[in-house]
């Protein structure tokens, strides 16, 4: 099936419910924002780029992603500064969130050694979605103790679920704004869109719900130590303008809140304690004043950031894993009603917050596109899943947008712990369909595979070498990282934000490969290069190909590339001045090379 071709003007976007439809729908630009740039505006002045035909020049920017990472929010970053005379249109692809699902906790680790005692290839069959067919196979490998941990996955198909995962969206949605709006960036400069018909959207669970880190609580910090009075009725209102709690809300929530500064007050008095045993020693031991005294304060390692973090009291003031008997690992009935009522007063204490963006259906974004005389070709970057870009293209037509650049799919396979590459694998039907309109040479696709980002020369090892790399002034960065990173030891792959950097960087000069994909009998879609030489400009299927070398012992490795490697300290000036103020001077040229 190829590309659905243009509809007419008259045709009217599907109807929005009316409890999810933005207060305010975006109305179609006359002037302004998606105009096309005057030249010598910033768009036309980027000269780096990693693309044949240089940095595009868009007619108007559409970004797609989800938002559990930290490298979702910082695409959007990268993106509202790339294009910084367009009004940007912000699509947030939902997850499945179930906040009954009890998360590992320390317990992946345990689970993990038993994949290698087990003979698994990796871990994935823990930290990825569990189906009917596993459970009636390999999870009854396990005894019962651990079995319980592995039950399926639910989705969308579920109205908690759905609810669930409204509440998260809403808190995502506040947080975006929150951090854009700290890096700089006017709340005019964007608009925010969201497919509300979770039901049919065709999103599933890409990992086991017990492995989700609560990434919506990462603002939650205030709300558990601040204390304040907050409104109490019964029965409480929800209504526009007017919010207060029951009695009954309001005990849990102070339950919840002794148990963040309790917990909070116990890892401030250990970090004390800990940093006045580590300074005797060496107070004891100084060593007088020496000539390589400033060397060695360069080498100091950099501060490693907040001892406790907002995920920390948030995962100390909800139910947890605690009785059997009470609770399963796949639902806690106080655990969702725990998150659930956090989530509600982090929306309504930040209401004002989230007022200030236009909040818009996927219907609504199309429709300031379809039908324009003359026509507006956006741009389409993609962090997350193709589900709202298909239905862009199908609604607008193959002929009706411009180039498509996403950070999706895998060159190798060894790089990826699931069979398809996470973007690809949360709604496959959307790939095919869009990968299929590339083959087709419908519309201009190129795609920054996991090998150009995981294991790469621009990846860091640990959060600690993040730290060092980017420095104190983008300790906010840091901090977003760590509340996300499970452990600091565990590597920093900035995957979706190197798919944007890669239209205006020279990171992948020369890597640009035409490539042609077919789907396996087992659901894997396989990438190969069609040709050596680099790929043209124009519609087709692009991949960014990173070839890896091989170590003594024959394991493909995906750092020694000479092209990012020479680049690297161009790729931290990058890099810094995305994580900058808005308004801080970009310099175009290439820095001074230097191996990783």
């Amino acid at each position: 099936m190829g590309c659905i071709p243009s509809k007419n003007a008259e045709d009217s976007p599907k109807e929005v419910s009316p409890e999810v439809a933005p207060e305010t729908s975006p109305e179609v630009p006359t002037e302004g924002p998606t105009e096309v740039p005057t030249e010598g505006s910033p768009d036309d002045s980027l000269e780096p780029s990693s693309l044949p035909g240089g940095p595009p020049k868009p007619e108007a920017v559409i970004v797609c992603v989800d938002v559990p990472d930290p490298d979702n929010f910082l695409m959007v970053l990268r993106v509202l500064k790339d294009h910084e005379h367009h009004h940007v249109h912000i699509v947030l692809s939902p997850r499945p969130v179930s906040f009954a699902a009890i998360p590992y906790g320390g317990l992946i680790v345990k689970l993990s050694d038993k994949c290698k005692e087990k003979c698994y290839e990796n871990n994935s069959r823990v930290i990825g979605r569990i189906t009917k067919a596993d459970k009636d196979s390999w999870v009854n490998e396990w005894d019962d103790e651990d079995r319980k941990w592995f039950y399926i996955d639910e989705g969308f198909e579920k109205p908690e679920v759905r609810k669930d995962t409204k509440l998260y969206m809403d808190v995502s949605r506040i947080r975006l704004i929150k951090f854009l709006t700290g890096q700089g960036i006017s709340p005019e400069r964007y608009s925010l869109y969201t497919d509300s018909d979770y039901e049919n959207c065709g999103i599933v669970p890409g990992t086991h719900h017990a492995l989700h880190r609560a990434d919506f609580s990462f603002d939650f910090g205030d709300i558990l130590i601040k204390d304040e009075v907050l409104s109490v009725v019964s029965p409480p209102r929800r209504d526009e303008g007017e919010w207060a709690l029951s009695e009954k809300e309001l005990a849990s929530f102070n339950k919840m809140r002794e148990r963040a500064k309790k917990a909070k007050h116990i890892a401030e008095e250990a970090a004390k304690a800990n940093a006045a045993a580590a300074a005797k020693p060496a107070e004891a031991a100084k060593p007088a004043e020496s000539a390589n005294t400033t060397e060695e304060k360069q080498n100091e390692p950099l501060p490693q950031g907040p001892a406790f973090y907002p995920l920390d009291l948030f995962n100390a003031a909800v139910s947890s894993y605690s009785d059997p008997k009470k609770d399963e690992p796949k639902h806690s009935k106080q655990r969702r009603e725990d998150a659930s009522l956090l989530s509600n007063i982090y929306t309504h204490k930040e209401a004002a917050i989230g007022k200030l963006v236009e909040y818009g259906t996927i219907d609504n974004l199309i429709a300031q596109f379809k039908g324009k005389v003359p026509t507006i070709k956006p741009l389409i970057y993609v962090g997350g899943p193709f589900t709202e870009t298909v239905k862009i293209i199908e609604e607008l037509g193959c002929d009706k947008i411009g180039p498509v650049l996403a950070m999706a799919g895998a060159t190798h396979g060894k790089s990826n712990l699931f069979s398809n590459q996470f973007n690809i694998l949360i709604d496959p039907v959307a790939a095919q369909s869009v990968l299929r309109m590339a083959k087709n040479n419908e519309i201009d696709l190129t795609l920054l595979p996991t090998e150009c980002a995981k294991g790469s020369a621009y990846d860091f090892q640990s959060l600690y070498e993040f730290r060092r790399q980017i420095g104190p002034e983008f300790e906010h960065i840091a901090n977003l990282y760590g509340q996300w990173n499970p452990t600091p030891e565990r590597a920093i792959t900035l995957f979706d934000l190197l798919a944007a950097m890669a239209a205006t960087t020279d990171l992948y000069k020369g890597m640009l490969k035409s490539v042609a994909v077919e789907k396996t009998s087992d659901g894997k879609f396989r990438f190969e290069q069609k040709s050596s030489g680099e790929a043209s400009i124009g519609p087709g299927l692009k991949m960014f190909w990173n070839e890896p070398s091989e170590d003594g012992k024959g394991t493909a490795i995906f750092n020694k590339n000479p092209v990012m490697t020479e680049r690297y300290v161009y790729f931290l000036q990058e890099l810094k001045w995305t994580f900058s103020a808005f308004g801080t001077k970009r310099d175009h040229k290439l820095a001074e090379t230097s191996e990783h």
